[in-house]
């Protein structure tokens, strides 16, 4: 994992204490009108065993922000009149952002050097309260940065954690597609949870702003506003997609409009090899999965040509079915959703037509509970989609303590020095 990336910072506010803890800017205030000089060794620790994630972005918050504003009072009307402006108004509004982040910078007195960083590597596997920053300075540099940087630790970890939760349980064929953008803040935290989950092990991720810190890109799928844009025609909606996308994108064919996971894939298929073969006139066999299947097991010598990577073939089918319904496939009201049996007769039945080659893609309602389950079954999945159990279902605590003075133990009960052998010294 680099050991630099492109974060987004609004420096300024991390200076002068906007997203920090009233109390440690209290703190803060005192230390620096009472002329203090002492250093102290400050720990970071979780109270979970985690996969650590987030130092990178906390090593360059720490490079630009220890320090204070030698005016704090000047400066603090000056940052409210930054927020005040509306990016969106008249040329003149640039001026204005650039001038007021001139001043603040001229008021900004860097003590990042007077503070040595120690930090465990990114992607490390991190034990219950095992140190995994830890700083060496006088606190009024950095006490307003403490709340901040436990929240990126936090959230990043715990994203990053359960993701490689999930990765451990998945065979060297398989795969996760990471979608749980639409539960979370689309500016606060898209780009570090994607960031968290490459940390975690994976890197298919569905939004841009996933990928945006490491420049991974997304997940090749369809959703069901195209499919429903067509007129619920699965087939159409995924000719329409192969005609117009980028050939170098993955074909993954959403197929649970219809509650018929397995039908469906095979109209999905007869239309492309009718295309292929630009059979015109075809239509009857594309509408009824009954004469789909049997187009298939006819033409099974060709039907390998429209299965693959890229333009005019198709990679893979994603089951998303309802996890109140039951798939056309079964009569039983104990098979509902996406379940192992489902998976299992549309791997036989795509095995038995030649269909070896196309990849089967789950998702809906899957969090680490359902993929073991699935796994400790045998359950023929190619890749998982994973949505919010990934970002809601862990969380984990950081928490940050002052353990000397002046390099004498001054700690509270139960949190004194420990081993700082897992971090290096980087500033």
């Amino acid at each position: 994992m680099s050991e630099t990336i492109p974060v987004k910072m609004n420096h300024h506010a991390l200076r002068i204490g906007w997203y920090a803890d009233k109390y440690f800017l209290r703190t803060q205030e005192i230390l620096s009108k009472d002329f203090y000089d002492h250093k102290v060794h400050y720990q970071y620790f979780p109270r979970k065993d985690v996969i650590l994630c987030g130092v990178n972005h906390v090593r360059e918050i720490f490079k630009k922000c220890i320090g204070y504003y030698k005016d704090r009072e000047k400066a603090w009307s000056m940052f409210q009149n930054l927020q005040a402006i509306n990016p969106y108004e008249p040329d003149k509004t640039n001026h204005n952002i650039y001038n007021l982040n001139d001043w603040l910078d001229s008021l900004w007195v860097d003590k990042s050097d007077e503070v040595e960083i120690y930090m465990a590597r990114e992607g490390t596997e991190i034990k219950s309260m095992e140190p995994v920053i830890g700083l060496i300075g006088n606190p009024k540099y950095f006490a307003h940065l403490e709340t901040p940087t436990l929240g990126i630790l936090a959230q990043q970890s715990a994203v990053a954690t359960s993701v490689s939760d999930v990765v451990k349980m998945l065979n060297s064929n398989q795969s996760l597609l990471f979608f749980p953008a639409r539960f979370r803040h689309y500016v606060i935290n898209q780009a570090s949870d994607g960031y968290a989950a490459v940390v975690g092990g994976y890197k298919f991720l569905s939004t841009d702003s996933n990928g945006e810190y490491l420049g991974y890109s997304e997940i090749e799928t369809i959703p069901h506003l195209l499919i429903a844009a067509y007129g619920g025609n699965t087939a159409l909606a995924a000719l329409k997609f192969d005609e117009y996308i980028d050939s170098n994108i993955d074909r993954v064919i959403l197929v649970d409009w219809k509650n018929d996971c397995i039908g469906t894939t095979l109209q999905v298929l007869s239309a492309y090899l009718i295309k292929s073969l630009c059979w015109s006139g075809k239509e009857e066999i594309i509408n009824d999965p009954i004469s789909s299947r049997h187009f298939i097991r006819d033409h099974s010598h060709m039907i390998k040509d429209v299965i693959g990577k890229g333009k005019g073939k198709v990679f893979g089918v994603r089951f998303d079915t309802s996890g109140n319904l039951v798939d056309k496939t079964f009569a039983y009201e104990s098979y509902k959703g996406v379940c192992p049996e489902l998976v299992k007769k549309a791997r036989y039945e795509f095995d038995e037509l030649g269909l070896q080659d196309l990849k089967i893609i789950v998702s809906g309602g899957f969090d680490i509970e359902k993929i073991e389950k699935f796994q400790n079954l045998n359950t023929p999945v190619d890749s998982y989609g994973i949505w919010s159990s990934i970002v809601n279902n862990f969380t984990v605590d950081f928490t940050a303590d002052a353990v000397t003075l002046d390099g004498k133990s001054n700690a509270k009960i139960g949190r004194e020095l420990k081993d700082w052998s897992k971090m290096t010294h980087i500033i």
